[in-house]
């Protein structure tokens, strides 16, 4: 067909003594041919894909809570593509704006997310679940082209709009033209990261203490004297 295909695969990395890393990935063919790098998924479901703090407490690996035992990538992996290089996204990915956020640094044009849906059946899950790529395309004006097994599938241009949206459980192939804008563009977000809501959080925090501060001062005040109480008008 002479296309690029992403899809979703598990990779191994062996260890001594017969034991393996094993990563939830993505590969990239182009023309039936793997390029030579993959994907491992940077963010794992805590329970779904991995037991919290198994790396630091050996025993807690072997609990069996009915997911898989996967172990986090550690590399930004860029695929090559006749448009440019792109990213994939590997299903929850798309909920963190730090990860998009250090592919679109590293010179990503755009970005496929790869998912299974399928664990929500027919609610507000995949939903929900596609609409966050919408906040992942403004903050990097990056493209995004999105594939649910179960839906919902499309694609998000740089301004967020979601293009060729897909029912679910319905079979569909959707074609959809989407530019990718200036090359050398990147956001205020993507060149300086999460600088904004750090702000935020601070200036919250200093809100709060102030509140605090004047709420004792006051107190102080009026049990030494220096502001008698202020009783109602007669």
């Amino acid at each position: 067909l002479s296309v690029s295909l992403l899809v979703g695969t598990l990779e191994y990395d062996q260890l001594p003594e017969d034991r393996y890393l094993r990563y939830n990935a993505a590969v990239a063919l182009d023309d039936g041919t793997y390029q030579q790098d993959y994907h491992a998924k940077l963010q794992l479901v805590p329970l779904g894909e991995m037991i919290p703090f198994a790396d630091r407490f050996r025993f807690l690996d072997r609990l069996d809570v009915g997911g898989a035992h996967f172990t986090a990538g550690e590399r930004r992996v860029l695929f090559e593509h006749p448009k440019g290089p792109y990213a994939a996204a590997i299903c929850y990915e798309s909920a963190f704006p730090d990860i998009m956020r250090r592919f679109a640094a590293a010179g990503a044009r755009f970005f496929v997310n790869i998912t299974n849906d399928g664990w929500y059946g027919f609610s507000s899950g995949p939903v929900q679940h596609a609409a966050l790529a919408t906040f992942r395309a403004i903050e990097t004006r990056r493209p995004i082209a999105r594939s649910a097994n179960t839906g919902i599938s499309g694609f998000f241009d740089r301004a967020g709009r979601f293009r060729e949206q897909t029912l679910q459980y319905v079979p569909d192939v959707r074609l959809f033209d989407l530019p990718l804008g200036s090359e050398n563009q990147k956001t205020f977000f993507v060149r300086h990261g999460m600088y904004l809501g750090k702000i935020c959080a601070l200036a919250t925090i200093v809100a709060l203490l102030s509140g605090v501060v004047v709420d004792l001062t006051r107190r102080w005040r009026t049990d030494n004297g220096a502001d008698p109480p202020v009783h109602g008008r007669e």
